[in-house]
């Protein structure tokens, strides 16, 4: 599922959370959490369901616009190498959804 617009492009952890949902449903099972590094394209969110953040973006969005400036914008993106730009709130989101599956299981 590739979304080709920027009007589907997410700008908060929580955006990016419904629009993985749509792309790789059960997604939250997939990420290490002590693997989790925003500033690598391996370990990043897109990164350990896509191999890489580059193939994650483009097969999300189906094209290279994103590579104009709008980087800096995105909590999917790798953001530089040592920074924890988002991963607080990645953990958070991950832990809050596999806590609320495990709830209904119950």
């Amino acid at each position: 599922m590739a979304f080709t617009t920027t009007d589907n492009y997410p700008t908060s952890v929580k955006q990016a959370a419904r629009l993985l949902d749509q792309a790789k449903p059960g997604w939250e099972y997939k990420i290490d959490l002590e693997k989790l590094e925003m500033g690598s394209c391996t370990y990043c969110i897109l990164g350990q369901l896509y191999g890489d953040c580059d193939i994650g973006f483009k097969s999300l969005f189906d094209s290279d616009w994103f590579y104009v400036g709008s980087t800096d914008k995105s909590c999917l993106k790798a953001v530089p190498f040592g920074t924890d730009t988002y991963v607080e709130e990645w953990v958070a989101e991950i832990k809050e959804r596999r806590s609320l599956a495990e709830d209904a299981v119950v």
